[in-house]
């Protein structure tokens, strides 16, 4: 079951990719965040019509700079995962996501973007084909969206050390991590 699940997911992307690159003659990264992604990165690519329009991304073979790197170079992110679309986010770079991550969830909430979040139903490919049309056709459609969320995102982040260090102290761990260094 588990599988034939994986099948038809990779089925479905390597579909919607093929399109891709057919319709709006784009190149596709499929991007592996994480080992356990590569297995259905190359699930995708043997499905697909034009592979050599393709190339896999690893974490296993590039490092967070050059991973960040690449995802701020795309002219559309389709994500399933959480820190591709913060890391891609600085770029304004038009996203979708697919999946039901709490976390991309929620941070699609906060970017105003829910509605580029897809649930992984039955009508999963026909509504990311609408999406993915969508930002084809209206590249900047979202660009202000994209903008202040990176704004409001960033001035969160600059309060992570302060909140850390507040976490702490209130357990007394500050003084006994200074005393490791």
């Amino acid at each position: 079951m588990r599988l034939a699940k994986s099948e038809d997911l990779a089925s479905g992307w390597a579909e919607e990719a093929d399109r891709i690159i057919s319709e709006y003659d784009k190149n596709i990264a499929l991007i592996c965040m994480e080992e356990v992604d590569e297995p259905l990165a190359n699930s995708i690519l043997d499905k697909m019509k034009y592979s050599s329009k393709v190339r896999i991304f690893s974490s296993s073979q590039f490092n967070a700079k050059q991973m960040t790197h690449i995802l701020r170079s795309l002219d559309l992110l389709m994500t399933s995962r959480y820190h591709a679309g913060i890391l891609s986010l600085e770029e304004l770079i038009p996203q979708i996501a697919v999946g039901h991550d709490t976390r991309l969830k929620g941070f699609y909430e906060e970017l105003g973007l829910i509605d580029y979040l897809i649930d992984y139903t039955p009508d999963v490919w026909r509504i990311l084909r609408s999406k993915v049309d969508e930002l084809m056709k209206i590249p900047d459609k979202n660009y202000e969206v994209l903008k202040q969320g990176y704004h409001d995102h960033y001035l969160r982040s600059l309060e992570n050390r302060m909140l850390l260090k507040e976490f702490l102290d209130e357990r007394g761990w500050n003084s006994w991590l200074k005393t490791v260094k």
